[in-house]
């Protein structure tokens, strides 16, 4: 299967480097700097990182959004948070999402209580 990919990937180097001496060269220095960032991804193995980034990208939002709220409980009322929240995420205007983001508020609220005595 490698083989079979390394002669794919071979006809492809084939056609670009003619392309890239056919071409002008106006045209060839922007083409070969993409052309050079494309095999430079692929021989860094840049996909496994980028994916690891975006991995703890996700998984530190909520954190960071607990956090954010807690601190603003601080100094703006619950009813303003939640229509906050609400107003800005496209979220269900539903009971059970409304009380699920009062129970966090709360809880933060909570916390900083805790926090500070």
């Amino acid at each position: 299967m490698a083989t079979e990919r390394r002669v794919r990937m071979s006809g492809w180097r084939t056609w670009l480097e003619t392309a890239h001496e056919n071409s002008p060269w106006f045209v060839r220095r922007p083409v070969g700097t993409v052309v050079r960032t494309f095999q430079f991804y692929g021989a860094d193995d840049c996909a496994i990182y980028a994916a690891a980034i975006a991995y703890y990208a996700i998984f530190s939002i909520v954190p960071l959004a607990l956090l954010t709220v807690s601190i603003f409980g601080a100094f703006i009322s619950r009813e303003e948070i939640v229509d906050f929240v609400f107003d800005q995420f496209a979220l269900q205007s539903s009971h059970r999402g409304i009380a699920a983001t009062e129970s966090e508020i709360s809880d933060a609220e909570k916390q900083q209580g805790e926090g500070h005595q």
